[in-house]
């Protein structure tokens, strides 16, 4: 779950798309 929460911050800090992991977790925020 670790890396699950950084890509989230990721996404949070960029204020851009959801990268590819985050839309596989997430698929109601396509990337594209």
């Amino acid at each position: 779950m670790v890396a699950k929460g950084t890509n989230r911050i990721v996404t949070i800090k960029t204020g851009k798309e959801p990268t590819t992991r985050d839309t596989l977790e997430n698929p109601a925020e396509p990337t594209a």
